[in-house]
């Protein structure tokens, strides 16, 4: 009788022993710690029809995930090199193989006093793992110049595009 718990017991073990190992492995990709590099392609949005309009843009975008710092870059053709876009002001939330990448803010003052009030703009990146070092992105861009008439061409805008991003470090 000895014999047989001794023997139901190490099974148990054995059984949990396999358990523990097979649960184990990053079933999650490995989070988003990193930085990831690639190219969203993106149109912008008429606000009249709710559709897009012109060619799509290629954005090529970097995202630096540290912790809970985030900073997002645009590489800019025309000078060769990545330029930061609203330094310290992006904020990141993830659960599992997917996280948002996000920023809002606004010009200082509400008024337009120094002729640069009476903007907000948004920036989303919704992310999720293709792989361990790939993922989708959707990005979407909203400016609401809120001063000038709904109307007014470029009062109120958003892009929105689609791509993958690789990790680079």
């Amino acid at each position: 009788m000895k014999s047989i718990i001794v023997i139901a017991l190490s099974l148990l073990f054995a059984a949990f022993g396999a358990v523990s190992t097979s649960n184990s492995q990053d079933v999650f990709y490995g989070g988003f710690e990193g930085t990831w590099e690639g190219t969203v392609r993106a149109k912008q949005i008429d606000l009249k029809s709710f559709d897009t309009t012109g060619t799509p843009t290629d954005v090529n975008c970097r995202i630096a995930v540290s912790g809970t710092n985030v900073h997002v870059f645009v590489f800019n053709k025309t000078k060769n090199e990545w330029a930061e876009v609203k330094a310290n002001a992006f904020r990141i939330v993830s659960h599992k193989t997917s996280a948002i990448v996000y920023s809002i803010d606004s010009a200082a003052d509400v008024m337009d006093k120094t002729g640069s009030g009476g903007w907000v703009e948004t920036w989303n990146f919704t992310i999720t793992h293709k792989d361990k070092d790939t993922l989708y992105v959707d990005w979407v861009r909203g400016v609401n110049n809120y001063l000038s008439p709904p109307d007014k061409d470029g009062a109120r805008f958003f892009f929105a595009g689609f791509g993958e991003m690789t990790r680079v470090k």
